[in-house]
């Protein structure tokens, strides 16, 4: 994904993030609609910065955000479903023995056809458990958190409701203490780079 202004907009489809907390059964679910993952790809699930992006391209991309760990730390059983576009849905299933290994590989195995282009994340047997409050002090963070991007057209729901962008447009500051912008610039050889900043 190039991380252009429009471009979440520009989707035949928006791209959504569909959250579900149940607080009774203590179950997460997260589904998304962003294409799915392909066969080959799969393994960038569990692997930590793995990547097949290839260096200096200027987009996100695909790399692994590590689910062994993310695991660890929310519940001991994981399921990943994924359908890239019109093949075949594929599971990965990360449970406590997995976790307890020192074994990054795990087989992804077919299952039936969940929609087309879609994710499935669902996490069970929590490590801590969550209440109404939480739900609703998370569904605060994510606008916050994404402001720009549901500003920018993709949707996140956290149990069925959407969730509204909450942008920051007065920071605070202890008195004297104004942010400043800083500015940087270096020349290499083949290229000069100027950034800008405002701490704060």
């Amino acid at each position: 994904m190039r991380l252009t202004s429009g471009y979440l907009a520009d989707r035949k489809n928006p791209l959504k993030v569909q959250v579900d907390l149940d607080v009774d059964r203590q179950l997460i679910s997260v589904t998304d609609n962003a294409g799915g993952v392909k066969e080959e790809d799969l393994r960038l699930l569990v692997a930590p910065g793995g990547s097949r992006n290839e260096p200096g391209a200027e987009v996100i991309g695909v790399f692994g955000v590590g689910s062994k760990r993310a695991g660890i730390a929310l519940g001991e059983q994981v399921l990943i479903r994924t359908r890239f576009a019109k093949g075949p849905t594929f599971e990965i299933d990360i449970t406590k023995d997995w976790l307890e290994s020192e074994d990054w590989r795990l087989p992804a195995y077919q299952v039936p056809d969940i929609v087309q282009g879609t994710t499935q994340v669902d996490v069970s047997h929590l490590r801590n458990s969550f209440s109404q409050r939480d739900v609703e002090d998370l569904i605060v963070h994510l606008g916050e958190t994404y402001d720009w991007f549901l500003r920018e057209g993709c949707v996140i729901e956290v149990n069925r409701a959407a969730v509204t962008p909450r942008n920051f447009e007065k920071w605070a500051f202890p008195p004297g203490f104004v942010p400043k912008p800083r500015h940087l610039t270096w020349t290499l050889a083949v290229a000069r780079f100027r950034l800008q900043s405002v701490p704060g």
